[in-house]
Parts: C-alpha cells; sequence; structure tokens
C-alpha cells in the first residue's frame, strides 16, 4: 500500500470530468481509509511496572493496579521482563481479568516466567489461554506477583492486543 497520494492532473474550470478523473480521486480515498483502518488495527501494548527490590511485592493483589478495558480487545503476548537480575528464585508475574461480578481469571495458562540465571534485561513470554483471551469492554485487568527473584530489581508485565472489532 502507497504512503504518498497519486498525482491528479490540473483541471481548469469549466473542462469536462471523466472517469481518469474520478478513478485518481477513488484510488487517493481508499488509499487512505486503507492507511486509517491499518493505523487503528495495530496490536497495542500496555506495561505494568514493578518498582524497586521487587520480592517485597510477592502476594499483594492488584500489586501494579487495576485497569479497566475502554474497548473489546483479544490478547496477543504476554511478556515479562526483568530488569536487575537478582540471586536466586524467578519472576513470575500473573495478569487477570474480571467480568462483572465474577472472579478474577487468569490470560495465561502458564504465566510468563523468568529465573534468576536468565541475567539482567531478560524477558519470557507467557502462553495465553485460548479460552481467555477474548475481553469485553467494562473488563477489569490486574497483575498479581506469583513470585520474585531475591533481591530483583525493577521488572514488568506487558501484554499486547488488538481490538477486537478490526480483526
Amino acid at each position: 500500500m502507497a504512503t504518498t497520494t497519486p498525482p491528479i492532473p490540473d483541471r481548469s474550470d469549466g473542462e469536462v470530468i471523466d472517469e481518469t478523473w474520478f478513478d485518481l480521486l477513488k484510488e487517493v480515498v481508499e488509499n487512505h481509509e486503507d492507511r486509517l483502518l491499518n493505523y487503528e488495527a495495530e496490536a497495542r501494548a500496555h506495561e505494568f511496572n514493578f518498582m524497586g527490590v521487587v520480592e517485597f511485592l510477592v502476594g499483594i493483589d492488584d500489586v501494579s493496579g487495576i485497569m479497566v478495558l475502554e474497548e473489546d480487545i483479544d490478547v496477543l503476548e504476554v511478556k515479562a521482563f526483568v530488569k536487575k537480575a537478582g540471586s536466586s528464585g524467578n519472576f513470575v508475574p500473573k495478569l487477570q481479568y474480571k467480568r462483572g461480578a465474577g472472579a478474577w481469571t487468569d490470560i495465561c495458562s502458564a504465566d510468563p516466567d523468568v529465573a534468576f540465571g536468565d541475567g539482567d534485561y531478560a524477558e519470557a513470554l507467557g502462553t495465553i489461554d485460548a479460552g481467555n483471551d477474548q475481553l469485553l469492554e467494562g473488563d477489569l485487568i490486574r497483575t498479581n506477583l506469583t513470585s520474585a527473584q531475591v533481591g530483583q530489581k525493577d521488572g514488568k508485565l506487558t501484554f499486547k492486543y488488538e481490538p477486537t472489532v478490526f480483526t
């Protein structure tokens, strides 16, 4: 798909508008619409950050806050990241959603797990549960920390998604 508009020939006042002129205008409009739809449909991401000595955050509900979805989405990827590795243990954040009065539900069947041996700036992907990857407007999303590396400094959980409307 081109990102530049095709040249449109100059037209004088009173000159007949022929089919070629309309075809060029149609191409420009369709190209523009395609670019807008592709931009809107691109995958987006949201990060939950764990700051400081992360091991002290284990077991705290809603440790990085709660997010309310403003649109229907499909979760594409869940990834954990460790900035400064600890001396032992694993960094395992959990991404969950809640719909209405229901219980909190895990989005991943296997949470992302970064071992201390992976070193600084390490990351790991979770396995998304195919039955829990389509979320609705108004659903709540939170993170909990299942475990952390001893002495680990800073981490984050990122989830990529796309609006359901465009899939």
